[in-house]
C-alpha cells in the first residue's frame, strides 16, 4: 500500500472516531458552491460524422472538417473549463481549511490537530503529482 493510501486510510478512521466519540466538526457554510456558476461552453458544431466509402472525396472531406471543427470545438473551451474547475478546487479547499482548523473540531488538549490533518493531506496532493508526472516511485 502507498502513503497515499495510507494516508487516507488513517483519514477515514479517523472520521468514524470522530463521530463516534461525540467531537463535532461545526457547521461549515456550503453556499459558496450554490453560487458556483456552471461554465457557459460555445456551441457544439452542426453537423454528424457519416459512414464513408473510400472513394467518395466529398463525404470524406466534410467528416475531416467536422473533426477539425470538434478539435477546435475543444480548444476554445479549455481556458473556460480550466477557470471553472480551479473555482472549484479553490472552494472545496477552503471548505477543507474551514472544516480542519474550526474551533470545535480541535479537542481540549491537541491544539496542532488541524495542522497535522493539513499536513498529511499535502502528502497526499504531493503524492498525485508525482504520479500525474510519471514518476509515482519518486525517482
Amino acid at each position: 500500500m502507498s502513503q497515499a493510501e495510507s494516508i487516507l486510510l488513517f483519514d477515514v478512521i479517523f472520521s468514524i472516531m470522530l463521530v463516534a466519540f461525540g467531537s463535532a466538526t461545526g457547521t461549515v457554510s456550503l453556499s459558496a458552491f450554490q453560487t458556483l456558476q456552471t461554465p457557459v461552453l460555445a456551441q457544439t458544431p452542426k453537423g454528424q460524422i457519416q459512414n464513408c466509402q473510400n472513394t467518395d472525396a466529398g463525404c470524406i472531406a466534410s467528416n475531416i472538417a467536422l473533426a477539425t471543427a470538434y478539435v477546435g470545438y475543444a480548444i476554445i473551451n479549455l481556458p473556460v473549463l480550466i477557470i471553472f474547475f480551479t473555482q472549484l478546487f479553490f472552494l472545496f479547499g477552503n471548505d477543507v481549511i474551514q472544516v480542519t482548523f474550526s474551533s470545535s473540531f480541535s479537542p481540549n488538549g491537541v491544539p496542532f490537530l488541524g495542522l497535522f490533518f493539513t499536513g498529511l493531506q499535502l502528502y497526499i496532493v504531493w503524492e498525485v503529482l508525482r504520479t500525474i508526472r510519471g514518476s509515482s516511485t519518486g525517482v
